[in-house]
């Protein structure tokens, strides 16, 4: 993006937004809870095993492993529909500010909602991304 357009972005009025969290900002926590996903899955395997020759305790730990891993799932889930649900509504006010979703929309800053790539344009790199975030 030349210093030109930048400007031109820049003194856009910012959009307006849908009330609540960005469907930016649900999939990034998506992405928070599969990290947990994955270290209770990991935990309770170890678990499972140690259980068969550990103590009691063990086979406790796993089920309580068990269970926080079933509702990091369903929060997982419940999170991937309310971003995708959000991503629509978006579009239908006309932007996005998903990094890499709906190109033919103009991408807009999940906080602020001023746009920061321009409809069509390609998509921002992550280091684009947090740079035109950080620009007031």
């Amino acid at each position: 993006m030349s210093g030109r357009e930048s400007r031109e972005l820049d003194s856009r009025e910012p959009m307006k937004m849908l009330p609540g969290p960005s469907s930016y900002e649900l999939s990034r926590r998506g992405l928070m809870v599969f990290a947990f996903v994955l270290g209770f899955g990991l935990v309770g395997v170890l678990l499972n095993v140690g259980s068969q020759v550990l103590p009691y305790w063990a086979q406790v730990a796993f089920w309580v492993v068990f269970g926080l891993l079933a509702a990091s799932l369903g929060l997982l889930g419940w999170l991937s529909v309310r971003a995708r649900t959000r991503a629509r509504g978006e579009a239908l006010r006309g932007y996005t500010t998903a990094l890499s979703d709906r190109q033919a929309l103009p991408q807009s800053d999940p906080a602020t909602g001023r746009v920061i790539r321009r409809a069509g344009a390609p998509y921002l790199t992550r280091r684009e991304f947090r740079s035109a975030r950080t620009r007031t």
